[in-house]
């Protein structure tokens, strides 16, 4: 389980509005269903973070990051655990590596509170509600913002094993200036935070550790950065695990990181459909594909494997032994994963 899960929003959730010095974020400003993120990360460097204050200035641009993965602001009842959320208003959707998450959240006038998430692995997949609505991020946001989050999660991965998490952080905006990044500059808030994450099984704490941390807040959604302490947490820390998130909705650079897009899923058709259906997929080259088929509370329904060759491709999908209701498509390749709604009507 991730620890970032929970404060997810607050690295993708900023359009901030200027007036001279006065920077600050409202409900108005949430990025719309479909906005698209690429975070590219460097662990371990040395970055002076400076002071709070008034027109301060950052640069991270001289660092080299790699791309880790991508986040994309999705419909909550298109999503594969959104019948287990019904009151968000926004799935997260990151495609990693070797895993997918999707982080349920609910966005008023208030604020931006966390519900949960829900993971899909290789072999296995699951989801956790927080025990209350966890405050993500206060609205308005301005220079003095202080707020706490307190996120209780709870999970039984087998029979007999309960294993609960437990991420409080005390946050406050204690700076506004420009920051310059190997993808943008821009003005931004600074969100000086102190965190405490505690893990139990059973009852019994197996795990502590806790953290500083810095994150920077763009006028432009979706543009962030982030800089956490990795050794010897404390105030003023200059060593850490530095990321930058920049928004990727309408251009995506193909020649940069191992996420570059090499193949497309399109909408099954027909759909919906009954019992049989297939879903076109175009491969920019020939390799391993992997097909695996959830239910809407996001349990595996089927999976197969498919060596293919380079070019356009039906696959085959039968729901003769399904029930009615909503499934999703994932494929997955080296080259990362995909995932598309269809829904069978019997």
């Amino acid at each position: 389980m991730r620890k970032e899960i929970l404060f997810v929003l607050c690295a993708l959730f900023v359009s901030i509005h200027t007036a001279q010095a006065q920077i600050t974020l409202t409900v108005d400003d949430v990025p719309p269903l479909g906005t698209r993120y690429t975070f590219y990360e460097l662990e371990n460097v040395t970055f002076n973070p400076g002071n709070g204050g008034g027109n301060q200035a950052w640069d991270v641009a001289g660092f080299g990051l790699t791309e880790t993965s991508e986040e994309t602001w999705t419909d909550p009842a298109q999503s594969p655990f959104g019948s287990e959320f019904p009151g968000a208003t926004v799935c997260i959707h990151e495609i990693g590596f070797d895993e997918e998450i999707f982080t349920y959240a609910r966005i008023e006038n208030s604020g931006a509170y966390g519900l949960g998430f829900g993971i899909i692995e290789a072999d296995t997949s699951y989801f956790a509600h927080t025990e209350t609505d966890a405050l993500l991020v206060p609205l308005p946001l301005m220079i003095g913002s202080q707020w706490t989050t307190l996120a209780v999660l709870e999970i039984e991965p087998e029979p007999g094993i309960v294993i609960q998490q437990r991420d409080s952080s005390v946050h406050e905006i204690d700076g506004w200036g420009l920051m310059a990044t190997p993808y943008w500059t821009g003005q931004t808030l600074r969100d000086s935070f102190y965190e405490t994450h505690q893990t139990y099984m059973n009852g019994n704490l197996i795990e502590e550790y806790e953290e500083y941390s810095y994150t920077w807040f763009s006028q432009t959604a979706g543009q962030e950065v982030n800089f956490t302490c990795s050794d010897a947490c404390e105030p003023g820390f200059t060593q850490g695990d530095l990321s930058v998130a920049r928004n990727t909705t309408t251009a995506i650079d193909p020649q940069r990181g191992p996420l570059a897009i090499k193949f497309q899923v399109s909408q099954n058709y027909p759909n919906p459909f009954n019992p049989t259906t297939v879903l076109p997929v175009q491969l920019m080259k020939s390799g391993r594909l992997e097909l695996t088929i959830f239910n809407e509370l996001g349990q595996v329904v089927s999976r197969r494997e498919f060596e293919l060759l380079a070019g356009s491709h039906s696959l085959p999908i039968d729901g003769a032994s399904w029930s009615s209701g909503a499934y999703f498509a994932e494929v997955r390749t080296q080259d990362g994963a995909q995932s598309m709604p269809m829904r069978l009507v019997k």
